[in-house]
């Protein structure tokens, strides 16, 4: 059974209550929020859009102008966002420990929000997968942030593509490139794990 969260300005408040008493019963459970200060707006967000499936914002026209309606609109849609890159990451989870069924699986990645996610690292206990955290702003312990500067680097720098096609086709031709020589890959994009002194040598005038 779904659970749709009802947010709903304050002065509407006798308008969403009727038309809550018109909606199908059975088939959803509804939590009616209402916020009249901003502390409100904020706990309706925490416990409705968090708790709930499908999320409803009764508002009158007047009100969609207003500052806390549109935080809170803008707040459903990323966190709308969010859900989605959250569920994508736990479905690369079940990839991976399905193509390694018998080993052990150590994922390391960065701190983003969703590899933080409680539901992440539940799925992850469950496969028996590992997660390690990388250090923040580490960027040098993360090779891919190599490769998408390279990719800018090659594709994007200096360069205004005349169409979204464009440049799709230009980053295949930049992917399908690289995959042919993996050695290049490997040279570039490898963690330096090790200082050279005279390479790390800052400069100065005298």
């Amino acid at each position: 059974m779904a659970d749709v969260f009802l947010s709903l300005s304050f002065v509407d408040l006798d308008f969403v209550r009727a038309v809550q008493e018109r909606l199908p019963r059975g088939v959803a459970r509804y939590f009616e929020q209402s916020f009249e200060r901003g502390e409100d707006l904020i706990e309706a967000m925490e416990k409705g859009l968090d708790a709930s499936e499908v999320f409803v914002l009764f508002a009158t026209r007047s009100s969609l102008g207003s500052y806390a309606v549109q935080f809170e609109i803008d707040e459903a849609r990323r966190r709308s966002i969010f859900g989605k890159i959250k569920n994508h990451t736990i479905e690369v989870l079940r990839r991976l420990r399905a193509e390694v069924p018998d080993r052990k699986l150590l994922v390391v990645w960065d701190g983003a929000r969703y590899h933080r996610a409680k539901a992440v690292r539940s799925v992850a206990c469950e496969l028996g997968i590992t997660l390690m955290p990388l250090p923040g702003y580490s960027p040098d312990l993360m090779p891919v942030e190599a490769l998408w500067r390279w990719l800018h680097e090659d594709v994007t720098y200096h360069h205004c593509h005349a169409t979204g096609e464009d440049l799709t086709r230009r980053a295949a031709a930049f992917e399908a490139r690289l995959n042919q020589n993996p050695c290049a890959i490997a040279d570039r994009l490898w963690v330096k794990d090790y200082l050279d002194p005279e390479e790390e040598k800052l400069p100065f005038s005298t």
